[in-house]
């Protein structure tokens, strides 16, 4: 994964079998490890929904991005589609960009 992460030429690509696998599963966990983000601040300052959020775009950005050029093991392609599959609702709903529109206009003030 250290190797892959560290690839200079802007094709990254998820390979076949394990490897593929384990990037998509090291996305997943990396989404779910929103409370990184935090500073240390806790309740209001920090905004751990609002980092989930934010990590949840960036991880269907990147499947959306791994698909344009699919590994050629199916099982690595399902495991991309789940991940969007789960993921697509955080930017298609309506009720989330309210709130996220909000929260951001609230830190800034």
């Amino acid at each position: 994964m250290r190797t892959w992460q560290l690839l200079t030429d802007a094709d990254h690509r998820v390979s076949a079998g394990r490897d593929g696998l384990a990037v998509v599963l090291t996305m997943s966990q990396w989404t779910l490890d929103y409370p990184a983000d935090a500073k240390g601040l806790d309740f209001p300052f920090d905004r751990p929904y609002l980092d989930l959020y934010d990590r949840c775009l960036i991880a269907l950005r990147a499947s959306d991005a791994f698909l344009l050029t699919p590994p050629k093991d199916k099982k690595v392609v399902r495991a991309l589609k789940r991940l969007i599959r789960l993921l697509a609702p955080v930017e298609s709903e309506v009720p989330f960009h309210q709130n996220v529109h909000r929260l951001r206009r609230r830190c800034v003030v």
